[in-house]
């Protein structure tokens, strides 16, 4: 279909589609309910390969729960990013 509009058309990609930055570990881990799941998480972000992580939960309204079940905890180096949120506070979380 693009032939029929373009001319010459090039196909440029900065990185491979799917990749990791090499310092950087993925994992998944699943499990039966939400509260099992925050327990699971309050026990990995005490271990110090986790001083940097991201958390990723498929609604606005769960990011606000995980943030409530984690706030007595980790309070000083927790931070929500939602579209919710306003713009100074999402630059916030993320420095």
């Amino acid at each position: 279909m693009s032939e029929e509009f373009l001319v010459d058309p090039q196909r440029v990609e900065v990185a491979p589609q799917a990749t990791t930055v090499e310092n950087i570990a993925l994992g998944r881990y699943t499990l039966p309910n939400f509260y099992t799941k925050v327990n699971l998480l309050k026990l990995l972000l005490k271990l110090p390969d986790f001083q940097k992580t991201m958390v990723f939960v498929k609604s606005k309204k769960r990011a606000d729960l995980v943030e409530q079940c984690l706030k007595e905890e980790f309070s000083e180096s927790l931070g929500v990013l939602h579209s919710n949120k306003a713009q100074n506070t999402r630059m916030h979380t993320l420095v």
